[in-house]
């Protein structure tokens, strides 16, 4: 990974942009890394990668809260038994 101090970055913007579409470039701001510019493919890679792992987070939490509620362990309070109903309706239409 290249490396640009700010100051330079902004002066040598097209080589930035140049470096980026062989590797990511690092910038940094006050001796400490404040971005970095990638190719756009590899931010689309970056950003299908992590939009699928909070999906599956999100799916982990859901069939959770569904086994909990199968176990009649969400709880006693309003706001729990509303989300359970909202939850046992989203069962029944899958």
């Amino acid at each position: 990974m290249r490396l640009f101090n700010a100051t330079r970055a902004a002066r040598k913007f097209s080589e930035v942009l140049d470096e980026a579409q062989r590797a990511p470039v690092a910038i940094y701001r006050h001796d400490r890394p404040c971005a970095v510019v990638l190719d756009h493919e590899l931010f689309r890679a970056y950003q299908a990668a992590y939009d699928a792992a909070r999906e599956e987070r999100y799916l982990d939490m859901l069939e959770k809260a569904l086994a909990e509620l199968a176990d009649d362990k969400l709880g006693r309070g309003q706001r729990t038994a509303a989300a359970a109903r909202r939850l046992a309706a989203g069962v029944e239409k899958t």
